[in-house]
Parts: C-alpha cells; structure tokens; sequence
C-alpha cells in the first residue's frame, strides 16, 4: 500500500468556539459558492478544495472538531492508522468505535476492501496545532481493523515522516498513514477535515 500526503495551503482559523461537526455531506460546488457551510469556516473551506482543483459535483463530507485538550492529551486518534474511504455509515457519530477508544467496527473482507485498501479517496485536513505526525511511502501490508497500521510499525523507518504544520491544509490519499500526538500544552485545538470521494485520485496532483 501507498502512503501520499502533500502539502495543499496555508490556511487562517478562525475564532474557536466549540463547534463539532461530523461528516456533513456537501457538493463540493456549494462550498465553492459558500452554500450550508459554517460562516466562520466558509472562506477557508473554498479555498482548500479550489486549490486541490476538486470536480465541482463531487460529494464530499466535512468534520469540524473544535475542543479544548489539556496538555498530554490528544485531540484525536492515536496509534498509527488511516482514515480510508467514508463507504459504510454506521451513523451515531462514533460508529466508526475507535471514536470511543474501541478498535472500530468489524467489517466483512469486502467491505473492508472498498473502506480501507483502496489507493483512491482521501482527506484534505488541516489543524491549528501541531500535533499530527504522518508517514508517506510504500508499506508491505494492509490496514488492519478500523483502518490501524500499528502492525505495519516495524516498517516505518523505510517511510519519509513529517509533522502536519499549524494553520496549513494537507491533502492525503485514503492510505496515508498518521497518528495523533499529545499536545504539549493546554490549547484550544481547532481540526478541519473534508472526506473526499472515494474515486478521487491524488496521483493527478503529484
């Protein structure tokens, strides 16, 4: 499997507020045209998918994740893994189960095919502190349950690794492979993320 992350935009966040958003579909026309989109991030939101040239009738589904995380904590999922393609809603929120600190849900081999071997789809993501570490390359191996690499670790020293920047968007296929890290100080983190289409390809932008 491929791990493809490139760096998109630099982008400017907004004043936080608490807002949490999950997997809000929109075309990706709308948020060109600033239509259902949060006001405060609608500005931001059409500048990433214009700059990844996305097709304007491609569905896409927007998380916003704003919270306070005291220092040690992490924000988001830890562990090494990737988010893979949005395919099978379980609706709920943390249907996904790691959301919860569980290993996500368990799939049949062909739903987990579609959802987490794919080398289509992707994220455009960006966050307002640093604390995401990402490895780009090759691995020998699939995702595992809920999209974790944790058993493909041995392999990462052959992987280029990087730490997202602050305030800068990347794009990503849907296995590139991150894992959250525990901020060293308290902060009011802000986390933006737009799942793309899942025959989207990142290749076009290389």
């Amino acid at each position: 499997m491929e791990s493809i992350a490139l760096p998109l935009i630099g982008v400017e966040f907004p004043t936080f507020t608490g807002l949490r958003i999950y997997m809000q579909k929109f075309k990706v026309a709308a948020i060109v045209g600033r239509k259902g989109t949060p006001a405060q991030y609608a500005e931001m939101l059409r500048d990433m998918v214009l700059h990844a040239g996305l097709r304007f009738d491609m569905d896409v589904h927007l998380t916003v994740d704003e919270k306070f995380v005291p220092q040690g904590q992490k924000h988001r999922r830890g562990g090494a893994h990737v988010d893979g393609n949005f395919i099978f809603d379980w609706g709920g929120g943390g249907g996904t189960g790691w959301l919860n600190g569980g290993p996500g849900r368990v799939l049949t081999p062909e739903q987990h095919k579609l959802q987490y071997q794919s080398p289509l789809g992707g994220t455009i993501i960006a966050s307002n502190f640093a604390a995401c570490d990402v490895w780009t390359g090759t691995l020998d191996g699939i995702p595992g349950q809920g999209g974790d690499c944790e058993h493909l670790r041995d392999q990462f020293d052959g992987l280029t690794k990087f730490r997202m920047a602050a305030n800068h968007a990347y794009v990503g296929n849907s296995l590139f492979v991150h894992e959250g890290m525990p901020l060293n100080r308290p902060f009011e983190r802000q986390l933006v993320r737009l799942t793309l289409a899942p025959d989207f390809d990142i290749r076009t932008l290389q």
